[in-house]
């Protein structure tokens, strides 16, 4: 739910921060008091697009901030921002185009704000930030509506349309192969006995270039390892020896004074490593014994290899990867018939398995639709639309991952007018109402609505219709609608009152939580204008209809 707004200047909001409550939150406020500014800036907390035009004048930018609690965000969480709790988002417009969005403190695009918003939030009204007006969400709308097993059916469907667009790009490659298959088949036999031939090892290359080396300097590298075992141990004064007298000079110094004996443990170690230097210097030397021909086959092999990176890859890996693929080739190629034959069955074993799905879930589909629609056309009714036909068209469509049905909502509100899609036929104040009647026949999957000139050429009895509506779905998530109607705004939970304010030649707006005798006062005012004896009785006897109606 939105627990907490804050805005700063936005339109004519100067600093304003509004606090909501769980269930029914009502807004209302006297024409053009500033009650829309609320509204867009719920809308751009979700992921509206922003103008600069919303600056307030004079100032440089406008903030809005809002906390989101118990959002668990799935969206949020694919792009690598916690979401396991509270949401807070603040939004920044500039007046000279450098907008920011954070979330939880995270700088963040427009794009993930607003997959945010759809998950979080339906909007109803002016804003046009309404899931009803798209086809796939209606869709979805009638599959929950339909139940567990036409989800479960819409999930097969789903999983069969992938794996039959899997198989048909494969039978696809393979038809395309075949066109020029003798060619391509000489070329991949040449490549791989090219490549196999030469019987290529990971990290070849990198030995027979260390080996290279060494055997290019054969003979410095004995001179060397000679020298140094001679100095080692066979010199006259070799380094053996001279360490050893050393130490036999120390240790007779330590026989009187210990402070030497570190120095003969340290000649002692270097005796030893000196003794370890001189046998590898001797048996590295006789290790070197030239191999006749060897640097010419290290060369040669260095060549083959040089030759079929300059035609497979940059490296031996390269080449070796290369030679899988082109061998995984030439194999498809080579059984294709076989091959083409077993992807084939499959595919039609599969496209049996969707469309059999896909009627089955047709079949729902359509029946749901019927119940929905009769359902939902009484609604309308009772929210002053008595002339209004409302239907749930299915109708068949290409196949797709969804089925094979296309479902739009169509609406004709008035005795004479044809059915059309609802987006095409409503107006904003019916256009809430109609997803007002929806949102009561299946029920709704995002935890925040906003409704917006709901009230909308309606009053008395059916005003209250709506109020109780509104209430009923505030049970389930929380709402939050500007109305102009008393009967509506007696059923709130929290009553929130825009005021505006001028002074000094500036004009704002601020809000308050109204409560007791100042909600009774703002309801009589809705009543009649202005708070007299009669407006405010009525007033209360509308506050206690609404706390009767909910003790019912």
């Amino acid at each position: 739910m939105l627990r907490e707004l804050r805005i700063k200047n936005l339109v004519l909001a100067d600093s304003l921060e509004i606090e909501f409550a769980p269930g029914l939150n009502i807004i209302t406020g006297e024409t053009g008091s500033g009650k829309s500014v609320i509204l867009e800036a719920i809308a751009l907390l979700l992921g509206e697009r922003a103008s600069s035009d919303l600056i307030r004048t004079g100032c440089d930018e406008a903030e809005i901030q809002g906390l989101i609690e118990n959002a668990n965000c799935v969206p949020l969480e694919q792009s690598g921002i916690d979401a396991s709790g509270d949401i807070v988002v603040r939004r920044v417009i500039s007046a000279s185009g450098r907008n920011r969005i954070y979330i939880n403190g995270t700088l963040s695009s427009l794009k993930t704000l607003s997959e945010f918003g759809e998950s979080t939030a339906d909007m109803h009204g002016q804003f046009e930030h309404q899931s009803l007006l798209s086809e796939r969400n209606q869709l979805d709308l009638l599959d929950r509506c339909a139940g567990a097993k036409a989800l479960e059916l819409k999930a097969s469907v789903s999983s069969c349309h992938a794996r039959m667009k899997e198989l048909s790009e494969r039978l696809e490659r393979i038809d395309s192969l075949a066109r020029e298959r003798a060619r391509r088949l000489d070329m991949l036999r040449f490549q791989t006995v090219e490549i196999s031939d030469v019987c290529l090892e990971p990290g070849e290359e990198e030995a027979l270039e260390s080996e290279k080396l060494k055997l290019a300097n054969i003979e410095k590298l004995q001179r060397h390892s000679a020298e140094a075992h001679e100095l080692l141990s066979v010199a006259e004064r070799s380094a053996l020896d001279t360490l050893s007298g050393a130490m036999s000079a120390l240790s007779e110094i330590a026989r009187y004074d210990e402070s030497a004996l570190g120095a003969v443990d340290s000649l002692r170690e270097a005796i030893a490593n000196a003794r370890e230097a001189a046998a590898f210097a001797r048996s590295y030397n006789d290790s070197l014994e030239a191999e006749p021909g060897r640097l010419d086959q290290v060369i040669g092999r260095l060549e083959v290899i040089a030759r079929l990176k300059r035609k497979y890859g940059s490296s031996v890996d390269e080449v070796l990867d290369y030679l899988r693929r082109a061998e995984d080739e030439l194999n498809e190629m080579e059984h294709s018939d076989s091959r083409r034959a077993e992807l084939q069955a499959e595919f039609e074993t599969c496209r049996a398995d969707y469309n059999s799905a896909a009627a089955e879930l047709g079949r729902i589909r359509r029946e749901t639709a019927t119940r929905m629609s009769a359902s939902i056309e009484t609604e309308l009714r009772l929210l002053a639309m008595p002339d209004a036909k409302f239907s749930v068209l299915v109708e068949d469509a290409e196949p797709g991952p969804d089925g094979s049905d296309r479902v739009s909502f169509m609406l004709s509100p008035n005795p004479g007018t044809p059915m059309k899609p609802v987006a095409r036929t409503a107006s904003g104040g019916e256009l809430s109402r109609v997803m007002l009647a929806i949102k009561s026949v299946t029920g709704n999957t995002t935890p925040i609505l906003v409704f917006d000139e709901i009230d909308a050429g309606i009053g008395g009895r059916t005003a209250e219709d709506v109020g109780r509506r509104l209430k009923g779905l505030a049970a389930r998530q929380q709402v939050i609608c500007v109305t102009h109607l008393p009967q509506i705004a007696a059923y709130a939970d929290r009553h929130i009152v825009i005021d505006k304010l001028s002074a000094d030649g500036a004009t704002t707006i601020e809000a308050r939580i109204t409560e007791n005798g100042e909600r009774v006062r703002e309801l009589a005012r809705m009543l009649s204008g202005s708070e007299t004896d009669t407006s405010l009785r009525h007033a209360e006897e509308l506050i206690g209809k609404g706390n009767a109606w909910l003790a019912q």
